[in-house]
């Protein structure tokens, strides 16, 4: 059992699934909440460590299916496309605000490289749904809906492993746009939408 991190334990999970050993990835907050109801405030490695291992122990949690290396490529495309996106947003955002010339130049070129390299990254993540059939597949599923173009639907590719395979409940909830009961006794309170993947 480990704790999803925010992509540090990716290289973890690269060599269990070459190994072919199982483990089981859980939300840190569900993990915390664990420690919490279990009567353990402190948060050290070794008390995460003792803790994963009885919450696994606990709710018989099940081994995560291997990564697909296509899929895993993917996430790491549109992770990078998302990334220079955000640098080009920062860049505009410095363009907008200085009145030194030269930095103004600067700023200018530095858009023009991100912008070359954005270009050449989303033609790289067509090429790469294109290569892999059940990608493809996927891709060509989810364009198929009104509004969804290719930037969206390789997002959606790379972080939801689970379409195609699970039900439309279960996928709502993941991304974070099911509505969640808040109800108590006879009281019935709203529903509102948490939670989900980042």
């Amino acid at each position: 059992m480990l704790e999803a991190t925010g992509g540090c334990e990716r290289a973890l999970l690269h060599a269990l699934t070459i190994h072919k050993v199982g483990y089981a990835r859980v939300n840190p907050r569900q993990a915390r909440e664990f420690a919490r109801a279990t009567g353990r405030l402190a948060k050290t490695d070794a008390v995460d460590a003792r803790m994963l291992a009885d919450m696994g122990a606990k709710f018989a949690l099940k081994a995560d299916d291997p990564i697909d290396p296509q899929r895993a490529r993917l996430a790491d495309l549109v992770a990078r496309r998302e990334a220079l996106i955000g640098y080009i947003t920062k860049e505009k955002q410095r363009l907008g605000t200085t009145v030194d010339l030269f930095i103004k130049d600067d700023i200018a070129t530095t858009l023009t490289f991100l912008k070359t390299r954005l270009a050449a990254l989303t033609k790289e993540i067509a090429a790469h749904i294109k290569s892999a059939a059940q990608l493809a597949k996927l891709d060509a599923a989810l364009q198929s809906a009104p509004g969804i173009g290719p930037v969206v639907a390789a997002t959606l590719v790379a972080g939801l492993p689970e379409i195609g395979t699970t039900n439309r409940r279960a996928l709502a909830s993941l991304a974070g746009l099911a509505p969640h009961a808040c109800d108590s006794g006879i009281r019935r309170g709203s529903r509102h939408i948490w939670g989900g993947r980042a």
